[in-house]
């Protein structure tokens, strides 16, 4: 048996090495230098399903260059060129990998730029570049930071089906047309702090596993997240129209008054009502604890026992509660009964515990007046002086929590169901 284990083992051996062999890349390999060779002559760059070794660098290259026309306070704190490396002729990097990096930071590139469905293994690096023509990044994958500070897109930018597995840097950057990242995958944080979106700009499907942050961020169009999942998302200081989202689908990563109430009326006037009333839910759940101490209970006592008038279901279950409660205390102290007509006053003297809960919910229900008359009862003889007075609190006690309780119920119908 052991010489057969030993050439079973040598097959197996054979037959792995064999797999390994077949799966290895066929793709022909360029070298990133003589992508930079074409760079450099002024000559159109297109590759498509190839393997690239090395970095491509225009950084390396002795371009023409031309004064940029950002703004001195950009330059300053976005640590942007005054001086533009001009690129001329299309850069079209499809289907590729490429085992490097790219920097084509503080370039103006004119034609249209392509690394559609390509993988970049290292940095890449378009930090304060302006894009003429169309960018696309449609499915390609960034293994390392995408660095795209301060960088800026003149025609559709898109990033369609993109992934970045690490941080993805958009600081300051400039869509002056469509910017679609419908599809996108963020894996690590995702910084669009101070950009600013001109046209519509499409996030929808969109997933941010760790962090997205839009302050002091400007969308002039409207700004599609439908359908996106956003784990921590920050709108401070933000600017936008409408946007396409559902509540359910993001967190923001911290309170923030003014983008929770945009938020709520964002929801409204889309007519997405109950995003609108969860949104305004957790706006008055976070700003409890901006409040001063002496307010704090009672409004979280708002939000226990109906929801900042958002959850009528809260009431009805608070009251279901309170009604099997005072009822089985009714029923233990047995220090008033409920008249009963007929029946002979020495078979007055308990009464059942399903008899006990008729009694408390009719006692609820008559709160104020609002539903029902309240019952009657009379003093239940022979009980301790204790036990009548007792029963007497809790009867007025359930009435008023009967009455406050369906007046928030009503309340928060009429703005979830009546009005909203």
């Amino acid at each position: 048996m052991r010489p057969l284990a030993q050439v079973l083992w040598i097959f197996v051996v054979i037959t792995i090495i064999s797999a390994t062999q077949s799966d290895s890349d066929p793709r022909e390999v360029v070298q990133a230098s003589d992508i930079m060779k074409q760079i450099k002559q002024g000559e159109p760059v297109n590759y498509v399903n190839i393997i690239i070794e090395g970095d491509i660098d225009i950084g390396d290259l002795k371009l023409p260059v031309v004064p940029t026309a950002r703004s001195p306070e950009d330059i300053k704190y976005l640590g942007l060129s005054k001086n533009l490396t001009v690129v001329r002729f299309p850069l079209v990097l499809q289907d590729c990998l490429i085992d490097g990096g790219v920097n084509l930071s503080n370039a103006r590139i004119l034609a249209p730029a392509s690394f559609s469905r390509s993988i970049i293994l290292k940095e890449a690096n378009f930090h304060g570049s302006e894009f003429y023509a169309s960018a696309d990044f449609s499915y390609s994958r960034f293994n390392h930071i995408a660095n795209l500070i301060g960088s800026q897109f003149n025609e559709s930018a898109n990033f369609v089906g993109s992934r970045f597995n690490k941080s993805a840097k958009f600081m300051g950057s400039r869509f002056n047309e469509f910017a679609d990242f419908r599809g996108s995958q963020f894996n690590k944080s995702a910084n669009f702090r101070g950009s600013q979106f001109n046209k519509f700009a499409y996030f929808s499907s969109s997933q941010f596993n760790e962090y997205a942050d839009f302050d002091q961020t400007k969308f002039l169009g409207d700004l599609s997240f439908e359908g996106s999942w956003i784990a921590n998302l920050s709108l401070n200081q933000a600017e936008f129209g409408k946007i396409f989202m559902r509540w359910e689908n993001i967190t923001l990563s911290e309170y923030d008054e003014t983008a929770y109430l945009s938020l709520i009326g964002n929801f409204k006037n889309l007519n997405f009502l109950e995003d609108a009333d969860e949104c305004y839910y957790d706006y008055r759940n976070d700003r409890r604890a901006t409040l001063p101490l002496l307010y704090q209970p009672v409004d979280y006592a708002l939000m226990l026992f109906y929801g900042y008038g958002v959850k009528p279901d809260r009431p009805v279950i608070w009251s279901l509660i309170f009604m099997t409660i005072f009822a089985a205390l009714f029923w233990w102290r047995q220090g008033i009964l409920p008249l009963r007509e007929g029946e002979p006053e020495e078979g007055a003297n308990r009464f059942s515990l399903l008899e006990a809960a008729a009694f408390s919910a009719m006692t609820f229900l008559s709160g104020g007046k609002l539903v029902f008359d309240p019952p009657e009862y009379r003093i239940a003889s022979g009980k301790a002086w204790r036990d009548v007075q007792i029963s007497k609190a809790l009867y007025i006690l359930e009435r008023l929590l009967g009455m406050v309780l369906i007046i928030m119920f009503a309340i928060a119908v009429g703005k979830t169901i009546i009005i909203g």
